[in-house]
């Protein structure tokens, strides 16, 4: 590595780490005290102020907000009503991004909404109100397909418009943005999987007809990413940690993504003591707007782009420390052949890290790989989980309730160690890819066609 202490500086940070309640103490804060964070509201903003004092607080360097600016969205209220063959009025939320709408229309069921489902109702999808469900868990060894790439199979197929039916009981009903900061296609609503059901029920019996009313608006608006550096003795060369400090409109996003945005910081806390020690300098960022198409790490790739060569890693966090600890898994996207690297690491560190190669789309790492950074998402994976795709994640009920403060404590030890490793390897074997290798990575995991539809190819940083 180094002439610095390594072994020394990592069994500190460990301990600091394991010893701290600062990212249940930060959860709380985020959700108790901020509440609500949606992309550009007040919520948000208080959020970031709060952010800033943090990372202030911890002693870190060059503590900042940097603003973007966008098209915000603002729900307005919306209603589902089956007209034939029978009168039932159903609770439904606007997807972000949904247009406003007064329409009625004939329901089609496309289940799952993968590619093939609209290939077996070829040509009977258009001028109807499709029934989708919402994302399942995906099979070991299998993809199924985001919300998004759903909701543009509709568009394509000419719906009218999108019920997006949750796969979990209780009356859940599941959020997500249709698109990144711009008015949708198509009006959508979200469904809780029991009025879903009594309308796929109704479906085997014979035709049903719907009203869709929904009211949205569309302001301008501003949001702020938050950064902090613990500066190294290279102030060029540096890893990025972070994640979106952001919510959905319906929760506190106490998992998704108050997790994240704590372990994040507590990276930042247990490694500012070592400023000026460490060969690289570590980057703490907090991106805004990531629930409605990762404005905040997009915008942060662009503003930085004279930068990204000196960019070592980055690592992401997203819905950390939601299961029992030693299920923590090291996604790497765009960097496979660092698995060996990180493999022999949770070696070293004595902790059953998983490491895989699995893609994704919908995080914040995603404009790094569009970027040729090497990235990887530290995710927490439980076995035994009950719901189905995101759980809690996207509803109202991803609440304070759902964390608890030993996990968090597990994923900011395993963050700020692998942070420290990149950060103090004077051989680190990470490049910045080439544009040819993240073409062929977007064709591997049949990304390329989602980008093109979405304007993201071709790519400009």
């Amino acid at each position: 590595m180094t002439d610095l202490d390594l072994q020394a500086i990592d069994r500190a940070v460990a301990a600091d780490a394991l010893t701290s309640d600062e990212p249940y103490r930060n959860v709380l804060a985020l959700c108790d005290e901020v509440g609500v964070r949606f992309g550009g509201t007040e919520g948000e903003h208080r959020a970031a102020r709060l952010l800033q004092r943090k990372m202030e607080e911890y002693g870190l360097a060059n503590v900042h907000l940097e603003e973007l600016a966008y098209t915000g969205w603002r729900r307005g209220p919306a209603s589902l009503e089956v007209v034939e063959p029978f009168g039932q009025s159903m609770a439904v939320i606007g997807l972000p991004y949904t247009p406003s709408a007064d329409l009625v229309g004939d329901v089609v069921s496309v289940d799952q909404g993968e590619a093939e489902d609209f290939a077996r109702l070829a040509g009977q999808v258009s001028g109807k109100v499709v029934l989708c469900l919402a994302e399942t868990t995906t099979p070991p060894g299998k993809k199924s397909s985001h919300r998004r790439e759903k909701y543009l199979r509709a568009v394509e197929a000419g719906a009218t418009g999108f019920l997006y039916v949750s796969q979990n009981p209780g009356q859940q009903l599941v959020t997500g943005s249709l698109t990144a900061a711009h008015p949708a296609e198509l009006p959508a609503v979200a469904v809780s999987l029991e009025d879903g059901d009594t309308i796929r029920r109704a479906l085997k019996r014979g035709a049903v007809k719907v009203r869709l009313r929904i009211e949205a608006s569309f302001p301008s608006v501003v949001s702020y990413n938050v950064l902090g550096d613990v500066p190294g003795r290279d102030r060029a060369r540096h890893v990025v940690v972070g994640g979106h400090y952001d919510s959905h409109d319906i929760a506190v996003g106490a998992q998704d993504n108050a997790t994240g945005t704590a372990v994040a910081l507590e990276v930042g806390r247990v490694l500012a003591p070592y400023r000026g020690r460490l060969p690289a300098t570590v980057r703490v960022a907090c991106f805004a707007g990531e629930e409605i198409g990762l404005l905040g790490s997009w915008e942060y790739t662009r503003r930085h782009a004279a930068e990204l060569d000196d960019l070592a890693f980055m690592l992401n966090l997203d819905s950390i420390g939601r299961a029992r600890p030693g299920g923590e898994v090291l996604r790497l996207m765009g960097a496979a052949d660092l698995a060996d690297y990180f493999t022999a690491a949770a070696t070293a560190m004595k902790y059953p890290l998983g490491v895989e190669n699995r893609g994704s789309a919908y995080s914040d790492h995603f404009p790094f790989v569009m970027s040729r950074i090497p990235t990887g998402s530290l995710v927490s994976t439980d076995p035994s989980a009950t719901l189905v795709g995101r759980g809690w994640g996207h509803t109202a009920s991803d609440t304070v309730d759902k964390v608890q403060p030993l996990p968090l404590q597990i994923a900011a030890m395993l963050a700020a160690r692998i942070v420290l490793r990149v950060a103090a390897d004077a051989e680190w074997p990470g490049r910045r890819r080439t544009p040819e290798e993240v073409d062929q990575l977007l064709e591997a995991e049949g990304l390329t066609e989602y980008l093109r539809k979405t304007g993201r190819l071709p790519f400009q940083p």
